[in-house]
């Protein structure tokens, strides 16, 4: 994005303005010193198609958006607030495992603890499903991550809460669609590979880094990340695709096909996953057609299968 483009002015209706002071989750739109210094310096340099921005306000225009993330990242969900702002998208109100409070104006977060002392504050919880059904009865978006983080302090007490069946229900009881917008913030192009390295040991798998990891990856790579959009999903045109599932396995399904949009996605930008010698070589090896090949060619020069196999492992160690 151009760093000479100004944030967009977005007017605050009361109510509006009680529900992001009140909600730790929900995207600023008056972000405080500290994130608009990320923004210019860091944020402003990722790429963010004018296409995706247009195809993000035909989804609005469509029905409720639901921006869909593969997994947990704070650092993501912040661009994501601060690049909504500057192209004038839609902000979600709501967003599962995320609290952005450190991130406010010095003023809203003093206006915040005297709601909070006063007990001015609205009393549901803003993390379970029944306020997620409250923000999109209101037609306002939200967003989902659909892995949370595995820190130490929630081994113990994972959240299992299921915001993908919030949804469904939802959807069931209201005629606006809900409009599911899965996206992909990139911060590498490098492919995957088959073998962990240290690296990815101690800091986390590239497709569902660490902390540590997601800020080398801000710090070393914010001039060549780029946003990248999948295909949007209609959830009341996917529920009546499949009408004989209940909420539960209706949810599941949905689950699965967000997965293998992100997935396909993936593979279109850091192309095939990189294998080793060795495992291509056992891959090979177990191969059927070659296995009846050697059979064959044993059988028709009158020597022993294992005898050739030795010789093309022999073959495969010397390409390899």
């Amino acid at each position: 994005m151009n760093n000479s483009t100004t944030i967009a002015k977005v007017s605050l209706s009361a109510p509006v303005l009680a529900a992001n002071l009140d909600n730790p989750s929900a995207m600023l739109r008056r972000p405080g010193r500290f994130l608009r210094w990320i923004g210019r310096f860091f944020f402003d340099r990722v790429s963010f198609s004018p296409r995706f921005v247009e195809q993000i306000r035909d989804c609005s225009r469509e029905g409720t958006p639901v921006y869909v993330m593969p997994q947990h990242s704070l650092m993501d969900y912040l661009y994501f607030n601060w690049a909504f702002l500057k192209l004038a998208l839609p902000l979600a109100l709501f967003a599962n495992a995320v609290n952005t409070m450190l991130f406010r104006r010095v003023f809203d977060l003093i206006l915040f603890f005297f709601r909070f002392y006063f007990g001015k504050f609205l009393k549901l919880n803003k993390s379970n499903p029944e306020f997620l059904k409250r923000v999109a009865s209101s037609h306002a978006p939200s967003l989902l991550f659909l892995r949370t983080p595995r820190q130490l302090k929630r081994a113990f007490f994972e959240d299992k809460t299921d915001y993908l069946r919030a949804l469904v229900e939802h959807q069931r009881d209201h005629e606006r669609p809900l409009i599911l917008i899965p996206q992909l913030l990139n911060w590498t192009l490098n492919p995957q590979r088959t073998k962990r390295s240290v690296f990815d040991v101690l800091f986390g798998d590239p497709n569902r880094p660490g902390r540590l990891r997601k800020i080398a990856h801000f710090l070393y790579h914010h001039k060549r990340a780029f946003v990248q959009l999948c295909e949007p999903l209609n959830l009341k045109e996917f529920l009546a695709e499949h009408e004989g599932l209940d909420d539960e396995k209706a949810s599941e399904q949905l689950r699965f096909v967000l997965m293998q949009r992100f997935s396909l996605e993936r593979k279109v930008i850091q192309g095939p996953v990189l294998k080793g010698a060795r495992r291509l070589k056992e891959e090979i090896i177990q191969n059927k057609e070659l296995t009846q090949r050697i059979h064959e060619l044993a059988e028709r020069d009158n020597r022993s299968a294992s005898e050739l196999m030795r010789e093309t492992k022999k073959y495969l160690d010397e390409i390899a």
